[in-house]
């Protein structure tokens, strides 16, 4: 991002799609809490203490717009590019959103000093965003988690 700014443009159409889609948000959120709770049950069977799900606070209910998992990238050839390079030849496209936000140049410009802030550093580091929508299949996230144990075995530096 190199300018701060505004993004008002929506459409008629895109409102109208996005009203009747209201009806349907309970469904699509509840699957996605059903999407994450498989995935969850994978990643403890097969890749405990290797991919760690970002954790949501007791009492409180996520849309789980992402399925965010934290991964020590330092343990694999080619580090998360690495990673993602091989999901990705094998049809899983994945994501790393929210790069700390004073990294984008328009605030390396704003600051006279840019702040550190090691945690989001860390986050940024860790950080992977799984495929998640409402309308995967149910044994979805049980094939993504069994490509992340096959990756692992492959690229894990001896």
């Amino acid at each position: 991002m190199t300018e701060l700014g505004y993004h008002y443009r929506i459409t008629d159409f895109q409102c109208a799609l996005g009203r009747s889609q209201l009806r349907k948000l309970d469904y699509f959120t509840q699957r996605r809490i059903d999407l994450v709770d498989s995935y969850k049950v994978e990643i403890n069977k097969h890749l405990k203490g290797l991919v760690r799900p970002l954790g949501i606070k007791n009492g409180i209910r996520s849309a789980n717009h992402l399925f965010v998992v934290r991964i020590l990238y330092g343990e694999l050839e080619g580090g998360r590019a690495g990673l993602m390079l091989f999901l990705r030849e094998h049809g899983v496209q994945t994501q790393v959103n929210y790069m700390p936000i004073y990294w984008h140049p328009y605030y390396q410009d704003y600051f006279n000093e840019v702040p550190v802030l090691p945690h989001a550093e860390r986050y940024y580091d860790e950080c992977l965003s799984l495929p998640l929508f409402a309308n995967m299949d149910d044994e979805d996230p049980r094939r993504v988690v069994e490509l992340l144990s096959i990756a692992f075995k492959k690229l894990r530096k001896e």
